[in-house]
């Protein structure tokens, strides 16, 4: 005879179900903390630009970065409130993600930070921390 029987369809469907029982989670666990990773070093370089950017003096100004869920506001000026508009960055991240700590920092021409301090970054359960130092080292 030729073909499947019932009990061999049943097992290849367990074995199936195991596997993706097994699996979706673990695919949870690492898309969780890729999405920590990438977005950490995009606010990392975002960071670093502003401050080079500052030290450089581009169009005669300083430059600040705005932390807000899900995206980064690179901004022209010392405060976002009053900052041009026109000059704005922003980098769309997760919707997800959340940032606490440090969310709105400006570098003066000198390369040095308004405010010192953490940057955790959090998606679901897992987080990162980005520090920034008195001198403007932005490190994670």
């Amino acid at each position: 005879m030729k073909g499947f029987t019932i009990l061999e369809l049943l097992l290849s469907v367990a074995m199936v179900a195991v596997l993706a029982g097994v699996a979706i989670p673990l695919y949870s666990i690492y898309y969780s903390r890729t999405s920590i990773g990438d977005s950490s070093a995009l606010v990392v370089d975002s960071l670093r630009a502003t401050r080079a950017m500052s030290i450089a003096g581009k169009y005669g100004s300083e430059w600040g970065v705005r932390l807000e869920q899900g995206k980064v506001t690179i901004f022209k000026g010392q405060a976002f409130s009053s900052r041009d508009q026109s000059y704005d960055q922003v980098i769309i991240l997760e919707d997800n993600l959340n940032f606490t700590g440090l969310n709105d920092i400006y570098f003066n021409r000198a390369g040095t930070p308004n405010q010192i301090g953490n940057i955790a970054v959090s998606y679901g359960e897992d987080a990162l921390v980005i520090n920034v130092n008195e001198k403007g080292i932005i490190d994670y």
